[in-house]
Parts: structure tokens; sequence; C-alpha cells
């Protein structure tokens, strides 16, 4: 089975072989909270999420929903109303524009199965098919290994390195890119 996408109220619902893919509410934050606040997922932010950031994370998701139809997407896996991660497409700034952007994140419970590479493809795939990008990128951390395997999965090549800000330090970042 290939990748579906179904409208949904304003937004979407993707399906893949295994898993759904949907807009995050209120009723999945301690899913959310679970691995956000998991210093071992969260290395390469090199902090776990307390609560309110975890809060702040489903708002600002929200918020990208109403703005442009998409986000970062709760992972299920079907036929379980558990969510096991989180992924989509958000707008990020490079190179004095915003570009959009495949991000994956999972409870580590969920890892080596394969669900980061099927649902940032299904992503990948919303973002060409239903929402018009040419292109996008993915932003990784130097040292996630995992999400740089991902990323080669995925068929993503690696421009080169950027600097990303956060709490006021400077992070490198690959910049991976792929084209429609």
């Amino acid at each position: 089975m290939g990748t579906k996408i179904i409208p949904e109220g304003n937004g979407i619902k993707i399906y893949t072989e295994r898993l759904v893919l949907k807009e995050m509410s209120g009723e999945n934050f301690d899913d959310l909270y679970e691995f956000l606040s998991d210093p071992d997922v969260m290395y390469a932010w090199e902090h776990a999420f307390t609560e309110e950031d975890a809060r702040a994370w489903l708002n600002k998701q929200r918020t990208r929903y109403a703005k442009y139809g998409f986000g970062a997407w709760g992972v299920f896996l079907k036929g379980s109303a558990k969510m096991i991660g989180q992924c989509g497409v958000t707008m990020q700034p490079y190179l004095g524009g915003d570009v959009p952007e495949i991000g994956y994140i999972l409870n580590k419970n969920y890892w080596g199965n394969g669900y980061a590479t099927e649902a940032a493809s299904a992503a990948r795939e919303a973002a060409f098919g239903r929402f018009g990008f040419d292109s996008v990128y993915a932003f990784i951390r130097t040292n996630n290994f995992n999400s740089v395997a991902v990323a080669r999965r995925l068929g993503m090549r690696r421009l080169g390195v950027t600097i990303k800000i956060y709490r006021g330090k400077e992070m490198p970042h690959y910049v991976y890119f792929s084209e429609k």
C-alpha cells in the first residue's frame, strides 16, 4: 500500500503501510510530553523539554496548522490511539527566506523499526503533492547520526552545514535537500 493523503476538517490525515500521521491535539499531550521530556530522545537539542516547553511546542504546531495547513503531525501506529512520535513539514528560515523542512522525533521505544523513514517519506510526499513544494530540506544536528541515516534513506543529499542558534547557543546542522 502506498501513502494515502485524506482531507480531514481543515487539515489532512496521512496513511502509510503501518502509520497514521494527523494533527496533534490536547488529548495527545501526555504522549508528546513522554518523548519530548526524554533526554535520550532530545539529545540533539541538548535538553529534555519541560512540561511548559512541551505545551508551547504543541501550541506552535497548532498555530502552524491554522496558518499553513501543515506542521509537525502526530505519528500513530495504525489501530492505536498512542502517539509514538511526531513528523511533518514546517517552514524554517534559511538563506534569507523560509523553506519547507521535513522533521521527525520518535519515542525511543519505537526506534529501529523504520517508522521515522516511513513517516518522513509520507511527509515529503505530502509536501510535494498536497502542498505543491518543489523541494524540501532537513536541518539535522551534526551529531544526530540516526536522523542523518533517515535523510539518506530518503535520497536527500547534503548541501553543507549551517549554524542555528538555540537557547543562545550556536549549534551546527547539516543541511539536507531533496527535489520533487
